[in-house]
């Protein structure tokens, strides 16, 4: 979804953020992570236009909900890092759909990946690819032992629709 020069810029406006703001601990509660909202980011307006943009269509295509009715419930951008969070235990998310996206390049770090139990399936991204997955199938961030890995996370829900009562 991400060019490599968006997702320069992406990375750049964070680590701008985080060396002025730092990064929030505890955010989401039950299983909290190392991340930045990006909100907070100069870049905001530009990755939610642009991945609701490519992604929720494809949610309707793929789900039958019309993409007008997908919306963003939590978008953030998670820093696993050899020193401070290594990984995420395994978790489910509490929404409807969730999105995950390497942003930099798998040279920065060694290890990470997303681990969906169920399926005994370990995921490896390549640097602006998404992967969406149900939100309620188990999951893992798997360890980092070098570097530094960063993932945009998105929590999506379905808003409106409902016209009528149907009983």
């Amino acid at each position: 979804t991400f060019t490599p020069t968006q997702r320069h810029d992406i990375l750049a406006s964070l680590r701008l953020h985080a060396a002025t703001e730092g990064w929030t601990q505890g955010r989401h509660g039950a299983f909290p992570t190392r991340d930045v909202p990006v909100s907070k980011l100069s870049v905001a307006e530009h990755v939610r236009s642009t991945l609701a943009e490519h992604l929720f269509p494809e949610l309707e295509a793929r789900t039958g909900i019309a993409h007008e009715y997908w919306a963003f419930r939590d978008l953030f951008i998670i820093g696993y890092h050899a020193n401070h969070q290594r990984a995420l235990e395994v978790h489910t998310d509490g929404c409807l759909a969730s999105l995950t996206m390497l942003l930099n390049d798998t040279e920065d770090f060694v290890g990470g990946g997303t681990y969906f139990t169920d399926f005994d399936l370990l995921v490896k991204q390549t640097p602006g690819d998404a992967w969406v997955h149900d939100a309620k199938l188990r999951h893992s961030g798997v360890e980092i032992t070098q570097g530094v890995r960063v993932v945009l996370v998105a929590f999506m829900d379905t808003v409106g629709g409902i016209t009528e009562n149907i009983y």
